[in-house]
């Protein structure tokens, strides 16, 4: 069995999606992430780098990066139905969950806490403006390969969908972004409202997006 080290409004959303649709036996413990028990001796001697969600193995192993235990549940289950099965598509699957996570949320993280990107004493604000006109940028990127949607596929719902739609919900003003780019919305849409999605969304108190104009 799994066992998912989980905070709300963490990356231990996508985990647990993908854990759920592939029909993966698991158990939670939530680390109470505003309490900084992520920073504590227990957490670390799990994840050194005190960052939420980490994942223990059912062979005992730990792993750490959401986007790489995505990738492991698909390993484990791979007549799961939720990646392509093409290899070009896989290939585009592969490209755009790094993009998300290598570019978007790393993105997102230095507007949020710009002062983690700086020693300058006045150097978060810079950080944190280049940020903001990065994330846009990026975002339009996204949005022009989410064609014709909602979800980045046209099989249907894959393990990529939760994690894109995750890491908009982070966006520093989602309703913002939902007005600049429609199909980002629409993606969004798609997975809240999904039937097994959508509860694990609510679980984690992920933003909600506003309803269509």
């Amino acid at each position: 069995m799994y066992k998912l080290y989980w905070s709300r409004r963490t990356g231990a959303f996508a985990v647990e999606t993908a854990l759920t649709l592939c029909g993966a036996p698991f158990e939670r413990e939530q680390v109470d992430h505003k309490a900084g028990a992520q920073r504590e001796a227990a957490y670390l001697a799990i994840n050194p780098v005190g960052q939420v969600p980490a994942l223990a193995l059912p062979g005992g192993q730990v792993m750490t990066e959401s986007a790489a235990m995505l990738l492991h549940i698909l390993d484990a289950y791979p007549d799961s139905g939720f990646w392509p099965s093409d290899t070009a598509e896989r290939a585009m699957a592969y490209r755009w969950l790094v993009f998300a996570s290598a570019q978007l949320y790393e993105t997102d993280l230095r507007y949020s806490y710009p002062d983690r990107y700086t020693t300058a004493p006045d150097g978060a604000e810079g950080v944190r403006q280049a940020a903001h006109a990065q994330v846009d940028r990026l975002w339009s990127i996204l949005a022009e390969a989410l064609t014709p949607g909602p979800f980045f596929f046209e099989q249907g719902l894959t393990l990529l969908d939760p994690y894109l739609a995750m890491v908009a919900a982070w966006h520093y003003d989602l309703p913002r972004l939902c007005a600049a780019e429609p199909r980002v919305h629409a993606l969004l849409e798609a997975v809240t409202s999904h039937p097994e999605v959508g509860p694990v969304w609510r679980r984690y108190d992920m933003p909600m997006p506003a309803p269509a104009a």
